[in-house]
């Protein structure tokens, strides 16, 4: 589709009340799941790691974030744990979901 094709859908949904409200519910339900993803991967850092290093993480917003692994630990995390992350440290934190909050922390805390 050409380029104004995003923006004739912005139109409508921002032109029609019902649709625009519809749409800033989900993106606030959006928020809210991302933030909690925030704070949970913080309290299971602090559980496995005993400490507030990454406290950070609940002060963060956003989908990504960047954790304090070298590229060789980011290397192991893969191979031993099966934990795909760049190897910067970088992580999708909406990738994450409730279940696998606490596997990735105690693998992360394990290096």
């Amino acid at each position: 589709m050409s380029p104004d094709h995003g923006a004739s859908v912005v139109e409508i949904i921002l032109g029609d009340p019902d649709l625009s409200q519809n749409w800033r519910d989900e993106l606030d339900s959006m928020r809210r799941g991302i933030t909690s993803l925030h704070q949970d991967l913080c309290e299971a850092y602090r559980e496995f790691a005993n400490g507030s290093h990454y406290v950070f993480l609940s002060e963060q917003k956003g989908m990504f974030s960047l954790l304090d692994v070298s590229p060789t630990e980011s290397l192991r995390l893969r191979e031993e744990f099966g934990v795909y992350i760049v190897e910067d440290g970088r992580i999708n934190i909406a990738g994450l979901s409730q279940s696998r909050i606490r596997p990735f922390a105690q693998a992360v805390c394990s290096l």
